[in-house]
Formats: C-alpha cells, sequence, structure tokens
C-alpha cells in the first residue's frame, strides 16, 4: 500500500465515518478534514497536487454529496493554500463552488462564497482561471 493508498483510505474514512456512530460524531469527525489536509500538503512538499487530486475528486462529483459532506469539503477547500493548485485544480474548485451554491441549505450556500472570497482575494489577477 502506497501513502497515497494510505491517504485516500484515510479520507473516505474522515468524509464518510462509520454509520454506526451518532451523526454528532460524524460530524465532529468530517469537521476534522480541513486540518487533515492542510496538515498533509504542509508535510508533503514537492507532491501536493498528488495528495490534493483525492479531495478534488470528491468535490468534482458534487451533485452526489449530501449537505453535510459538501459542507465540510467547501470549508477545507476555503482553507486551502490555493499557490499549490494546478489552473485545473481551481477551474475544479471553482465548478463545485458554483454547483453546491445552487442548494437549498443556506449553509452550504455560505461555504461555497467563501470558497469563491478565498479564491478571488488568494490568487494574484493574472493567475485567477478565466
Amino acid at each position: 500500500m502506497t501513502d497515497l493508498d494510505q491517504w485516500r483510505l484515510y479520507l473516505e474514512k474522515i468524509i464518510y465515518p462509520d454509520h454506526k456512530l451518532m451523526p454528532q460524531h460524524r460530524g465532529w469527525i468530517r469537521f476534522t478534514l480541513k486540518f487533515c489536509v492542510k496538515s498533509l500538503l504542509s508535510r508533503c512538499p514537492g507532491r501536493e497536487e498528488r495528495f490534493l487530486a483525492p479531495v478534488l475528486a470528491y468535490l468534482r462529483r458534487s451533485e452526489q454529496l449530501d449537505d453535510q459532506v459538501a459542507l465540510q469539503l467547501l470549508d477545507a477547500a476555503a482553507d486551502l493554500p490555493l499557490e499549490l493548485c494546478t489552473r485545473p485544480q481551481l477551474n475544479a474548485l471553482l465548478r463545485a463552488a458554483e454547483v453546491l451554491s445552487g442548494r437549498e441549505s443556506l449553509t452550504v450556500q455560505a461555504a461555497a462564497m467563501l470558497l469563491l472570497d478565498h479564491v478571488h482575494t488568494s490568487m494574484p489577477r493574472q493567475k485567477r482561471p478565466p
């Protein structure tokens, strides 16, 4: 098992904790997502794109996410150091924010707007996706 396989396994367990746990406990586990992602990215210089890809894979399927999962993924994405993202990854973040901003949940809508604001304020104008 590679380090990337291990990351995918833990990522799945964080995003979709055991169904036998109480909803509040699942929420607490999901809440750790942004801290785990940020910590991992800070400890893998030169390999950030590789470890970021599995996180973004969940956001690429944003239509399939329930509101709690969408909220935690958006929250984690809004805390990413965007200078580590490639242009396709930035486009994926923006597309996910666009899709998820159409949800009925105001919390998810707000998280999508925070992600858009993060991209807008963090990226120099010349590096912003078209």
